[in-house]
Parts: structure tokens; C-alpha cells; sequence
């Protein structure tokens, strides 16, 4: 006889044991994990975006004004920040807003970083914001406690766009609202420009700490200016932003690179450097 087997039913099976919870709950929190991610993702792009869209509008040069290359503008504590008052010391000008969400933070880290060189502790950084309506003295001075800056070595300025943009031309630089250019610009002892950089390249910040350096261990002007010769300096008014332009009566030259025919005072003409930029490279 034969004799057939019956394959046998587990028990546990047979009773309908829910299936174990543990299994269901670890795709259930990697969803969640992904649509954290997803929303994090969009957010940080739309913020691009805007921000992106807001550097494009730039201000043509025509309706800028004269470049300035001494300037007053006003410091996070309220004084006054006049450009003069660097004469014989070593000095790095920059633009950012404190609203940005990408290039002006990687700036702002390798200029925290230089700031905190003991090398380098003779140099003054000076940052100038391009969105003078969101960034009051109250603003900047938040924002600076946030980078730890020191008062003394690390200004945080203000001023009119307009006037800013003035100033920003004497840099050979282009700005407007909530739009820059991501360079460290150097100036020596005697007020002139010694090189520009990338802010935001690890290799450029690199190559910026050692043209200080070099500065640094320049001596000093063998000629300073006599004592007392009064220094003119463009003040701001409230007609800046309807458009009314300081002019310089005497002494003015064509502010070398551009592309209109307004006349500043450039103490030096081959100061002004080119306006291309490298390829942003990673943060120190």
C-alpha cells in the first residue's frame, strides 16, 4: 500500500498571527526621512532662486553715478566708517547681505576663519551689505554677533544702494540689490588695490592670506601725506536715492575698465582690476 503525506501546517500560520510590527515600521520612517529631504531640497532651491533672480536685476551703469574711492559709510555701532581712516594700515573690503542663503555664508566662514588668523591680526575686514533696507545698524549687529566678529578688526557698514553701488564701482566691482560679486579685495598702507579674490574658493582664500602677508611685511609709505591737508570725502544725503550724484570738480579721471563716461577721483588708475571671475571652488 502506498501511503500519501500531507505537508504539514504551521501551526502559528493556521492561528493568523499578525505580521510583526518592527518590519512595518522601518519604511514608514524612511518615508518620512525622504519627505524631510524632498522639502529641505525645495526650500534650499526656491531660496536659490530668489536669490538668483534678485542678483540679475542689476542696475545699469549710466544710472549708478560717479564711483567713489573714499567713502563714508555707517558702522554696525552706529559711528561713522570713513575709508580715509585706513591709511596706513592693511584693509579687505567685501559685499554680501545678511538674508543671503549660500555664497555670503561660505564668504563670511573663510573671512571668520583669516579673521581669527594670528598672522593676520593686523588686518581690518570691512563687510558692506547690498540690501541696506532689510540690514539696519540693529540687523548687522545681530549678524556679527553671529560670526563672533571682533568690533575692532571686523566692520560690518550700511549706506544708501546707491551710494554703495558707488563705491563698489571705484572697487571695479558690480552690485545691486541683494546681487554681488563674491571678492575680497585688498588694500595696502597707501590705499591702493592689490589684488581681488574669490571669497568663496578655497584656493583663492588661500592665495589671499599669503598677498596679506606679503602686504604685512611691506615697510611702511616712506612718504605720508602732510598733516592737516584736508581730504574730501562724498558724503551721503537723503537726495542719493532720487538720483542726485556728487561730482568732483577738480582732478577727475575716467574710472578705468568702464563702459560710461562718468569721472571720479582715482588715486591710482592701474589699481582697478578685471571683472572676470573664477569658478567657485569648495570652503575652507
Amino acid at each position: 500500500m502506498t501511503s500519501t503525506n500531507t505537508p504539514a501546517t504551521d501551526s502559528r500560520a493556521s492561528q493568523g498571527d499578525p505580521p510583526s510590527s518592527s518590519g512595518a515600521g522601518v519604511p514608514y520612517a524612511l518615508c518620512v526621512l525622504v519627505l524631510i529631504a524632498l522639502l529641505c531640497g525645495g526650500w534650499m532651491l526656491l531660496q536659490r532662486w530668489r536669490f538668483e533672480r534678485e542678483r540679475s536685476n542689476a542696475v545699469p551703469p549710466l544710472a549708478i553715478g560717479p564711483a567713489l574711492t573714499e567713502f563714508e559709510l555707517t558702522e554696525r555701532s552706529g559711528q561713522p566708517f570713513r575709508s580715509t581712516a585706513m591709511r596706513g594700515r592693511i584693509w579687505v573690503a567685501s559685499y554680501f547681505f545678511t538674508t543671503c542663503p549660500g555664497q555670503c555664508l561660505r564668504l563670511n566662514a573663510n573671512i571668520q576663519v583669516l579673521s581669527k588668523t594670528p598672522e593676520l591680526e593686523d588686518v581690518t575686514w570691512v563687510s558692506i551689505t547690498c540690501d541696506p533696507q532689510t540690514d539696519t545698524v540693529e540687523a548687522l549687529r545681530s549678524y556679527a554677533d553671529r560670526w563672533e566678529a571682533d568690533p575692532q578688526r571686523w566692520r560690518f557698514c550700511r549706506a544708501e544702494l546707491n551710494y554703495i553701488q558707488r563705491v563698489a564701482k571705484g572697487m571695479n566691482l558690480k552690485l545691486s540689490l541683494k546681487g554681488h560679486q563674491d571678492y575680497a579685495i585688498v588694500f595696502d598702507r597707501t590705499g591702493k588695490i592689490r589684488g581681488r579674490y574669490d571669497g568663496t574658493s578655497g584656493i583663492e582664500i588661500a592665495q589671499l592670506k599669503n598677498k596679506l602677508l606679503e602686504c604685512l611685511n611691506e615697510p611702511p609709505p616712506a612718504e605720508a601725506p602732510p598733516e592737516g591737508q584736508p581730504v574730501v570725502v562724498p558724503r551721503r544725503t537723503e537726495e542719493e536715492g532720487a538720483g542726485k550724484q556728487d561730482r568732483q570738480d577738480e582732478g577727475d579721471q575716467t574710472v578705468p575698465g568702464g563702459t560710461d563716461s562718468y569721472q571720479a577721483v582715482i588715486r591710482d588708475p592701474t589699481s582697478c582690476l578685471s571683472l572676470e571671475s573664477d569658478p567657485v571652488n569648495s570652503v575652507i
